[in-house]
């Protein structure tokens, strides 16, 4: 058998596998969760100088990333640690300070999650601007 063989043979065997497990996706009990937030910041100049704040607006949005992702992961809890994590704990007074009581609800009785995919969307309030 020569390397092409073997590298076509790898290929339908991967093909296989990922046809396998997206059958097992579709067929198989999964739990959709949306989990909104915004890395988008605005700082006034007026503030910035008031304050002295120096940091660059892309150092706090690659934190709040990063936030997101910790909350995101706390759903690999049981809801009773979940109710523990910072991060999460963070977001639900966020949801409380503007009202949100339905999705607080939503999120703090969630089942746990055993596996993980994380989409992230990106919309930009600019791209929702009129020109």
């Amino acid at each position: 058998m020569n390397d092409s063989s073997r590298i076509i043979q790898e290929i339908v065997k991967q093909q296989g596998e990922i046809q396998a497990n997206v059958t097992n996706i579709l067929s198989g009990d999964f739990k959709v969760l949306i989990l909104p937030f915004t890395a988008h910041v605005t700082i006034p100049e007026g503030y910035r100088q008031k304050y002295d704040f120096k940091e660059p607006i892309d150092a706090i949005e690659a934190s709040v990333r990063l936030w997101a992702t910790n909350l995101a992961l706390s759903f690999l809890k049981e809801c009773d640690e979940r109710s523990k994590d910072d991060h999460f704990n963070l977001y639900t007074k966020l949801l409380n300070l503007t009202g949100q009581r339905e999705p607080e609800e939503l999120y703090r009785n969630f089942p746990k999650c055993s596996n993980l995919i994380y989409l992230e969307t990106v919309i930009f309030g600019l791209a929702s601007q009129p020109s």
